[in-house]
């Protein structure tokens, strides 16, 4: 019998520590959720970066203080600082309040979606305007 109790507190210690990720830091509650707003994110910021290079300007003042100051490399640094931010700020929520945090998550995803598309329209309509005029 003793065997038994020690086998239970063994995979009772083993589920515990599995409940941790990396550092002893408990896992992430919406992973599969920041994935999306980082993709949604990183894309963004290629976007606005071709646009930029192709004559273009950035509409949000800050990001363009931003570029203005530090250029493409501290538009990267910003973004993803603010990215971070999101994350570690919708896992303190989550964790206290999981539907708020829910909710915080999916405007994360939902947010990034409207320059995300703006940009690649406009992509595509420069493309299309630039590519028609020298056939």
């Amino acid at each position: 019998m003793p065997a038994v109790t020690l086998r239970t507190s063994t995979l009772a210690a083993a589920q515990e520590q599995s409940a941790f990720g990396l550092f002893g830091l408990p896992h992430m509650l919406y992973e599969n959720h920041y994935v999306w707003f980082v993709f949604l994110s990183t894309l963004d910021l290629l976007y606005t970066w071709i646009i930029l290079l192709h004559g273009g300007q950035e509409l949000n003042n800050i990001a363009d203080l931003v570029i203005q100051s530090y250029g493409i490399w501290g538009l990267l640094a910003f973004k993803f600082s603010l990215v971070t931010l999101v994350v570690i700020m919708i896992e303190i929520i989550g964790r206290n309040r999981p539907q708020t945090g829910l909710r915080g998550v999916w405007s994360g995803i939902v947010i990034p979606i409207f320059p995300v598309t703006v940009g690649l329209s406009q992509l595509v309509i420069f493309s299309a305007v630039r590519y028609t005029i020298f056939i």
